[in-house]
Order: structure tokens, then sequence, then C-alpha cells
């Protein structure tokens, strides 16, 4: 993110986004999450939606799993999952902007 001119100041980083809501409550924090996890983990918050595409939008994504799980079915599951939800908020933000 550096690289793209993006500066950030953390005050608390957590290990995903499921404990976001927790750590949140009765805490005088802002928190910046992916906007579908809104009426999901953070239904119970306030949302200011940002407008418009943030800088570094464009920054690539990863996804990053351990070699001994690629055979594993479950893991399988989880990952073309992931990638389906991927494709779907692509289509659905190109769709928006058109």
């Amino acid at each position: 993110m550096e690289k793209a001119g993006l500066v950030r100041d953390i005050a608390v980083a957590a290990p995903s986004f499921s404990g976001v809501a927790a750590f949140l409550r009765g805490a005088d924090l802002l928190a910046t999450l992916p906007r579908l996890l809104g009426p999901g983990l953070m239904r119970d918050f306030a949302a200011a939606p940002v407008p418009g595409r943030p800088k570094g939008a464009d920054l690539a994504m990863s996804l990053v799993r351990r070699r001994r799980d690629a055979a594993d079915p479950a893991m399988t599951f989880v990952r073309n999952l992931m990638f389906r939800q991927a494709r779907l908020t692509v289509q659905a933000a190109r769709s928006a902007s058109a």
C-alpha cells in the first residue's frame, strides 16, 4: 500500500473481520471494512459508506493457501466459493458504474 501512496494510522489490527464487531462494541473506535460485511457482521453498527472509488482500489488481492490443503475437498469448496463471490462482486461493481 505504501508503494501506492496510501498511509494508514492503525491503532488495532484484527486477524480476521469476524472479530471486529466484538472488539468495537463499547469502544470509541472507527473500523474500515468491505461494504459487503455491513449487513452481516456489522449489522448492529452505524454505517457510512464511502462514495466513489477510494485511492488504491485497484490494488491486487491474493488468496493464500498452504500447499498441503490444495487437494482437501473442504478447502477446494471454500476456495471455489471465494472465487465465485469475487466474480459476482466485480460484476456488480462494473454494473453499478456503467
